[in-house]
């Protein structure tokens, strides 16, 4: 399900399929597109043909305008095309099946798409002529170049295997890559699966001597080994983040098997110092590895990380990019009222830090850019992080105090930029009733939603932060066909905001106002303030330099 916002029209774009369990295979799929917010659906299965079966719906993330079928490549090999929010499509054949598909991050028609006997094609009309780039490229291994950091705008960044044990970094012209305009950044061959461009920065590890060195590239410059501290012997290295003209990678040293090490870089991504042991990792669905680390969004320099100490989980949290970490402080009270007597280090607050790759469904922890210092996030309370008992936790000042909303895992959505929060119930019993609050989770008011109880599936809101209508999909039965209930919140805010619905708030680190030689201010709204915040009254921040400490400086 897609929301396109080009225009004043709202559009809404659904697929559907069904999954016929019997033979294993989706047998069916539907094509819908709404004009009113959600308010009534068109079914388009004659304008994309009625016996096609559609596998994937994609927006070009330049233009909302443009959007790109895939049919089954079990059934056929084609691509459908719209120019016109989805109301007409044109078809056209493939020579080949699309695995997957990389649109560009400024040119609105150019994409590459990975089949899947390992080829990478480039089209630059929007998928209706299609050429070769290259063969044998390793899966995920294929980037854009960057403007201002690239020689061209339409280079790409590829591995290529070579065999089982090697591979090439090779970069190549959009529309010419032969031989003679292949480029080779690094001269030798590399690790399989092992190239990584981020940013500024690119990664490689280099096979030399029955292990793996880790190598980057500062600024498309000269590869350099990454130095790590003495006596690290790491067998496996994920880079997290290069936000900010910095890296953050977690290493996994010989000894560790469900943890990793996280490090900081300087600028150039060569030089590592530790920032936190032990952090808690975890398989993810397709084999890659989760890291217990989250940054919080709005505000730059803050993370929760969750660590291992004597066995035990513990949440901790840092306000000036890893230099310090502390645990987290409980909530004084539980949600009736009665006072926690929760001192550290034997008790503290512990979070549940992984976060959704499901677009409809919200994970265990979110922030928003548009309202800093707000946190939600399912946890425990107690001497480590444990899966039973979860409640859910609101911190309004970036995680210096918490307060415990429900005894029960619930979906927490932003509206308004944060001006207002949604609760839904996580449940596998059917619900009729979502809770809404204006006062960051202080109060909440249940509202009815259906008449009969809906088993919930995912919730979509419009595109952005300033969400005020969203969309609630489920089944009355396990048997029954998709039900979509729309929720329109724009008469509950009765006026827009003014300058006099703002309250200025100072971010600390218990209590110490100077942080990395900056104290910083930001706004946010008053609990009683129940108006809609327009884009031009996106939340400010002030800021003043103040005297520098130690912990103001990095290793």
């Amino acid at each position: 399900m897609y929301y396109l916002v080009p225009g004043l029209i709202l559009v809404i774009l659904m697929l559907t399929k069904y999954f016929d369990f019997s033979l294993g295979s989706v047998t069916e799929s539907s094509l819908w597109r709404s004009t009113d917010y959600g308010t009534t659906y068109e079914k388009l299965d004659e304008k994309v043909g009625p016996k096609t079966i559609l596998s994937y719906l994609y927006v070009s993330p330049n233009n909302k305008r443009k959007i790109m079928l895939l049919t089954d490549p079990e059934v056929e090999s084609s691509l459908l095309i719209s120019f016109d929010e989805g109301a007409s499509y044109q078809r056209y054949h493939l020579a080949f099946d699309i695995l997957s598909l990389l649109f560009h991050p400024e040119q609105e028609d150019w994409i590459l798409a990975y089949s899947h006997d390992q080829k990478l094609y480039v089209s630059v009309e929007f998928g209706r002529r299609w050429q070769l780039v290259h063969d044998s490229v390793v899966p995920n291994r294929f980037y854009w170049s960057k403007l201002g950091l690239d020689k061209e705008p339409g280079m790409i960044h590829l591995e290529t295997s070579v065999s089982d044990r090697r591979s090439q970094y090779i970069t190549c012209k959009l529309q010419n890559c032969t031989e003679a305009n292949k480029g080779r950044p690094f001269p030798g061959f590399i690790s399989p699966d092992s190239l990584v461009v981020q940013n500024q920065y690119v990664f490689i590890q280099v096979p030399m001597g029955g292990r793996h060195v880790h190598y980057v590239s500062y600024k498309r410059n000269a590869f350099f080994p990454m130095k790590l501290p003495k006596y690290t012997f790491p067998k496996d290295l994920q880079i997290i983040s290069t936000d900010d003209n910095q890296v953050v990678a977690a290493v996994q040293d010989w000894h560790q098997n469900d943890s990793y090490n996280l490090y900081m870089s300087e600028a150039r991504g060569l030089f590592f110092t530790l920032a936190l042991e032990n952090v808690v990792s975890s398989g993810g669905p397709e084999g890659n590895v989760m890291i217990d680390l989250y940054e919080v969004a709005g505000i730059k320099g803050v993370f929760l990380s969750n660590k291992v100490v004597e066995n035990e989980v513990k949440t901790f949290i840092t306000y000036n990019k890893g230099r310090d970490w502390r645990l987290l402080h409980a909530p004084t009270t539980d949600l009736s009222g009665t006072r926690l007597y929760c001192v550290q280090p034997y008790c503290s607050l512990h979070l549940h830090l992984h976060v959704s790759d499901n677009p409809y469904t919200s994970g265990n922890i979110v922030s928003k850019e548009s309202a800093p210092g707000i946190i939600v996030a399912s946890g425990t309370i107690g001497p480590e992080l444990t899966a039973n008992n979860v409640s859910i936790f609101i911190t309004s000042d970036a995680g210096n105090t918490w307060r415990e909303v429900f005894e029960e895992e619930y979906s927490i959505l932003f509206l308004n930029q944060g001006g207002a929060l949604v609760a839904i119930r996580h449940t596998p019993l059917p619900i009729r009733h979502i809770w809404l609050s204006f006062d960051e989770g202080r109060r909440w008011n249940k509202f009815s939603f259906t008449s009969s109880p809906l088993y919930v599936d995912g919730v979509l809101g419009e595109p952005g932060e300033d969400t005020l209508i969203m969309t609630i999909f489920g089944h009355f039965s396990h048997r029954s066909e998709w039900q979509l209930v729309k929720i329109d919140f724009r008469p509950v805010f009765n006026r827009r905001c003014t300058t006099d619905d703002y309250q200025t708030w100072q971010l600390h680190n218990d209590g110490k106002v100077c942080i990395m030689g900056v104290k910083r201010i930001f706004q946010n709204l008053k609990p009683d303030a129940r108006c809609v915040k327009t884009k031009d009254q996106y939340i400010s921040q002030m800021s003043d330099s103040c005297p520098c400490t130690e912990a103001d400086f990095e290793w």
